[in-house]
């Protein structure tokens, strides 16, 4: 089951614990994004990160769905010689893995889209 809608809820109340532990809950998809002429790179994935105002952002999609539904939706940002692949990751994998200084950008172009600002991630990552 997913928890986007508390989720959701506890952003907008820039609510830092209860963020995180329902994110540590849940397995988040992200888009990772490889052209042709590139290496690979065994374990390093290139996921998919936005440009919001004055922060980067990495994107994010709290079901598999919502993700296809944004490639499907979006084929204009993703070039003819780009692989684009969803892996999933565990909610601890993505705090983890989150640079400082950036954000987090959950379910864009949804109903449902969320931003983490780097200064709620930062505390949501317990930086």
């Amino acid at each position: 089951m997913s928890n986007e809608l508390p989720l959701i809820d506890a952003i907008a109340n820039r609510d830092a614990p209860q963020v995180r532990s329902l994110m540590l809950e849940t397995d988040f998809f992200v888009i990772s994004l490889s052209s042709e002429d590139e290496p690979e790179d065994g374990d390093q994935v290139a996921a998919m990160t936005a440009e919001i105002g004055d922060f980067e952002a990495l994107v994010a999609f709290t079901t598999k769905e919502s993700a296809v539904a944004f490639v499907t939706d979006q084929p204009d940002l993703f070039g003819d010689e780009e692989s684009v692949d969803g892996v999933t990751v565990e909610g601890a994998m993505l705090l983890e893995s989150l640079p400082e200084k950036f954000g987090l950008l959950l379910d864009p172009e949804s109903e449902i889209a969320s931003i983490i600002d780097p200064s709620l991630a930062d505390e949501v990552a317990n930086r």
